[in-house]
């Protein structure tokens, strides 16, 4: 699933290079955006049906909103990293697909719980 770019053959074509750098720039829009919206706590813990002294937590907006696009970029930065390593393994290219199938999946995962907790608390 890698391409060769010109004539030298260390250059590669990674799929998720531009996708990761859309998720990360997409968990930075949805922080940016929801700091218009939420107040000063964001709802981070839910009890509904539960013992009465596990009431609902709460955690600063800010701190939340920022964790989510460092933790993408985080993702983003060892993820490529690693693929970088494992592109020195002779076998690597015959599951290479899958490993940037689960890479961007993962980053797509956080952006998304990202979405949903921010949801959630627009709700509330």
């Amino acid at each position: 699933m890698a391409l060769n770019i010109g004539e030298r053959t260390g250059t590669r074509f990674r799929p998720t290079a531009g996708g990761g750098l859309i998720v990360v720039l997409s968990s930075i829009a949805v922080s940016l955006v929801a700091l218009q919206f939420l107040g000063s706590q964001l709802r981070i813990h839910w009890s509904v049906g539960t013992h009465y002294q596990l009431g609902p937590e709460y955690a600063p907006t800010l701190a939340v909103l920022a964790a989510f696009p460092i933790i993408v970029t985080a993702l983003f930065a060892g993820l490529s990293l690693l693929g970088r390593r494992l592109e020195r393994v002779e076998s690597f290219e015959d599951g290479r697909a899958y490993y940037e199938l689960v890479a961007f999946g993962t980053m797509t995962a956080v952006v998304i719980f990202q979405v949903t907790l921010v949801g959630a608390n627009l709700v509330v």
